[in-house]
């Protein structure tokens, strides 16, 4: 009953918004100029861009120019895990845009909207960027995030300054229209594949072709058919395996520890349907959830290689948007919260041997910054929604990884030297 009632106070405080008085308004009144007319377009404001990029036609071989591009913002974390199954609730439209002639676009958030109301008790904000077109629609989740010092290889956020809310660092996005999958993030980061995935190339290549024509049909009475801007919860899909670090020891006389404790964060996958059944699903950009509790895996000191899980809990949500002066809908998978869980899984010792340097016995050292490897198949979603999703977890003070040399070897990277961005760290004979 106590959180019935807490997710009922969340949902008035959400419809207490001056972007909320208009949702009893019929669909057909709701166009997406409609919805969005209380915002200022960003082109015409003055301050931090917090997402820019591109939105191209299907097959990326033209720009869209004149699409209509806006952030909308999530509730917090905490309201989203006090929901019952059959709840809805309403986004905040944060920002909008038109993209010019080359599909170019920047969005920078209304000074009107009051940001701390969505923060979740960690400072973070779970936000969409969606781009429409008369032919289609396509989104990206991510998450605009509080930080001290903006970090360079976190290129699936936006970074603000924990103190003044000033953008650090923006997130950079290209989209193309009814396609998520193709999304792409400006710069680089390491990427990898757990061996034991069972799903292939080929099946992922079958799930993205859904999305090659946007079905735009009636709303299903499953869904929120009022207002756009509304979501509905539509099902608990459970505690879901999430790979957070690894272990790698060629030899014994080294031992190593990593360290998961409240406060780390990991950035977990959002899977992306238009009709919600199992197959049908792509991925749709990551969110940046943090712990619950602290999770501990000993210091292994013989030779090993596993990966180390936890869990969180995932959601399916019906979304619904307005487009071209209708309603559509779609679906997406979404991380929750955090769940008290800590278990290993067998590993292939990683075989690069090209970035190491050298260390003597009775020599340790920690490893707590920049990113760590980017699992493309971290979550392990695929019995519930048909594909695996990502997950990555960045070296930082809660999310670090120990060594401690008895006797003298080697420590070397995946990606790069230990001291950069090494991806996976292993620990090797001299």
């Amino acid at each position: 009953m106590k959180k019935k009632l807490f997710a009922l106070a969340c949902s008035l405080l959400l419809l207490g918004t001056p972007f909320a008085e208009a949702n009893s308004a019929s669909p057909q009144s709701k166009a997406a100029n409609d919805w969005l007319s209380a915002l200022a377009d960003s082109h015409s404001l003055e301050g931090d861009v917090v997402v820019s990029g591109k939105v191209l036609q299907k097959g990326r071989q033209k720009p869209a120019a004149g699409a209509i591009v806006h952030l909308q913002a999530w509730p917090s974390a905490e309201m989203l895990a006090a929901l019952e199954e059959g709840e809805s609730f309403e986004l905040t439209p944060l920002a909008k845009t038109v993209t010019r002639p080359d599909g170019s676009f920047k969005l920078i958030v209304d000074p009107k909207v009051n940001m701390d109301r969505l923060r979740s008790a960690n400072g973070n904000i779970d936000v969409d960027v969606v781009a429409m077109t008369k032919t289609g629609i396509v989104t990206n989740s991510f998450s605009i995030v509080q930080v001290e010092e903006a970090r360079e290889n976190a290129f699936s956020v936006a970074q603000v300054d924990r103190k003044t809310g000033k953008v650090k660092k923006p997130m950079y996005v290209d989209l193309e229209i009814n396609n998520p999958s193709r999304t792409k993030l400006a710069g680089t980061e390491f990427e990898d594949r757990k061996e034991d995935s069972a799903q292939s190339e080929a099946e992922a290549g079958e799930y993205a072709a859904v999305f090659n024509e946007i079905q735009a049909t009636s709303i299903p009475a499953e869904c929120n058919r009022n207002w756009p801007g509304s979501v509905k919860y539509i099902k608990d899909l459970g505690p879901q395996t999430v790979t957070v670090g690894t272990i790698h020891t060629a030899t014994s006389g080294k031992n190593m520890k990593f360290t998961y404790t409240t406060s780390a964060e990991s950035s977990l996958g959002v899977g992306f349907s238009w009709s919600g059944s199992y197959g049908t699903y792509s991925s749709g950009g990551e969110l940046s959830k943090s712990r619950s509790q602290s999770v501990g895996w000993g210091e292994y000191k013989a030779a090993t290689s596993l990966y180390l899980n936890t869990q969180y809990s995932y959601a399916k949500y019906c979304i619904t948007q307005p487009m071209d002066g209708t309603l559509i809908h779609f679906y997406e998978a979404r991380p929750v919260q955090h769940l008290l869980s800590a278990t290993t899984q067998t590993a292939t010792l990683p075989s690069s041997t090209s970035y190491c340097r050298p260390w003597s016995s009775n020599t340790s050292g920690e490893k707590s910054t920049t990113t760590a490897t980017k699992w493309t198949n971290g979550v392990s979603i695929k019995p519930v929604i048909g594909i695996d999703l990502s997950a990555r977890t960045g070296y930082a003070t809660n999310a670090k990884v120990n060594w401690t040399f008895v006797s003298a070897g080697r420590l070397c990277g995946v990606n790069g030297y230990p001291e950069n961005s090494p991806g996976r760290l292993v620990m090797r004979a001299p």
